[in-house]
């Protein structure tokens, strides 16, 4: 006879190692499973994270743990968890093709009084082909994207498609 617990159970999850900072025991997590042909969401908690990578897939087992009092999910159930690394608020993300390599860092090329003006930059987070601006623009900055690689600083600039804000 083997008995099982089943109104709670745990979830065993791999976190590549880059990621582990972001996460800490009494964190929430979504996990979502198949029950039924239907997906549900459940709310669990991180209740452990090794201190230990395994070193052949350099990633870290983090457990969550979650109430399961109608018996829905049981060992060896495969779900999906959602991990939120990290929530940035009132970022400014620009194409990273604006973006152009300095020798002594990043620049990009703004629109004032219908000139181009030269502006170094501070990046950090690259994702797809947006990344994060942290230091030399603004919101509302008028960021040149198409032809900033041709201009001058002070050379006058036509700009023929705005893009509204929030693309």
């Amino acid at each position: 006879v083997r008995i099982v617990q089943t109104d709670i159970v745990k979830v065993a999850v791999n976190v590549p190692e880059r990621d582990v900072p972001f996460f800490s025991p009494g964190q929430t997590v979504e996990i979502f499973a198949d029950i039924r042909n239907r997906q549900q969401t459940f709310n669990g908690t991180i209740t452990f994270i090794s201190k230990v990578a395994d070193e052949r897939t350099r990633s870290t087992r983090m457990e969550i743990t979650l109430a399961n009092p109608e018996g829905l999910l049981f060992s060896g159930k495969i779900v999906r968890v959602r991990l939120t690394r990290q929530i940035l608020q009132n970022a400014i993300l620009i194409p990273l093709l604006a973006v152009i390599p300095m020798e002594d860092g990043y620049a990009v090329y703004v629109e004032e009084d219908a000139k181009a003006q030269r502006r170094k930059v501070q990046i950090e987070i690259i994702k797809g082909d947006r990344v994060q601006v942290v230091s030399g623009l603004q919101a509302g900055d008028r960021l040149l994207v198409s032809g900033h690689r041709f201009v001058a600083p002070g050379q006058a600039v036509n700009v023929v498609s705005p893009v509204s804000e929030g693309r």
